[in-house]
């Protein structure tokens, strides 16, 4: 014996499912916005690019100290090398 059971037939379904299509279309569409604007570049302000100018690294006047030549062993002077 099979027992179905029986709703009744004053409860608006139609009304219930398009309320509730309408709010999973507006939580889509605000994801989808949230998304777009996390995956955008970053504008940057065109005030605050023109003050901070790019600065010039200059190079101080370096001094090279010129070394003798070393032997085989690593000694600077050939008299201290027995190799």
């Amino acid at each position: 014996m099979q027992h179905t059971e029986h709703l009744p037939t004053s409860f608006p379904w139609r009304t219930s499912t398009v309320v509730v299509g309408a709010v999973a279309i507006v939580e889509l569409v605000a994801l989808i916005a949230i998304g777009a604007a996390q995956l955008a570049p970053q504008r940057v302000h065109t005030k605050a690019a023109a003050v901070t100018k790019p600065t010039l690294h200059t190079v101080a006047n370096v001094r090279h100290i010129r070394r003798s030549p070393r032997t085989r062993c690593g000694l600077a002077t050939a008299s201290l090398c027995s190799c």
